[in-house]
């Protein structure tokens, strides 16, 4: 966490890894106080196959938003059905990988599928991103035991592929964790 910055304020900022360096970002911090206006983009049920992500575009470009609120199910970890197969194919947005996802590197490179699209980079460079997850981050129907498509006959332990869908999330999204990776909310 960046400490000392000014609220309601817009920064820049890049990342160097080596002798690589970032596009230039821009993030601004929330106002505090007596706030009279907070305006924030919402946005949920991303399914890359099937597109849609001009509207990351169009939010990052107004220039009047204070942030973006996604609301869950930033990517999908389901396989996709005959139809969404046909549609994929026709936009050219294949999944990767092409089933449902069970492991860390399952996660790992569906986040990485989701990131490699020009308008969702474009919204995660130029404006401040609040996230939570709803299912589809983690596994289908999930509840605290357990998972409605998940059957661990077929598929595994269900702490396991829980264990590796938090992991990729905290690894993707720009979240805070403390003692309890699976503790997801906070305070603006």
């Amino acid at each position: 966490d960046v400490t000392g910055l000014q609220p309601a304020t817009t920064y820049y900022y890049r990342f160097t890894a080596g002798s690589v360096i970032s596009e230039t970002g821009r993030t601004r911090t929330l106002p505090v106080g007596n706030v009279q206006q907070v305006k924030l983009g919402v946005f949920s049920c991303a399914a890359y196959p099937i597109g849609q992500f001009h509207v990351y575009n169009h939010a990052s470009n107004r220039g009047d938003l204070d942030a973006a609120v996604m609301l869950g199910d930033y990517i999908y970890e389901s396989g996709l059905s005959d139809a969404e197969q046909l549609a994929a194919r026709a936009f050219g947005r294949a999944a990767d990988p092409q089933g449902e996802l069970h492991t860390l590197l399952d996660y790992r490179r569906r986040y990485q599928l989701y990131h490699n699209d020009a308008d969702l980079r474009g919204l995660r460079r130029n404006m401040t991103i609040i996230s939570v997850w709803d299912d589809h981050e983690l596994i289908n129907d999930i509840w605290r035991d357990g998972a409605g498509s998940h059957d661990p006959a077929t598929e595994g332990s269900f702490a396991e592929r829980r264990a590796a869908a938090v992991q990729a999330y905290h690894e993707w999204m720009p979240t805070r964790t403390g003692t309890d990776p699976l503790k997801i909310y906070r305070s603006f």
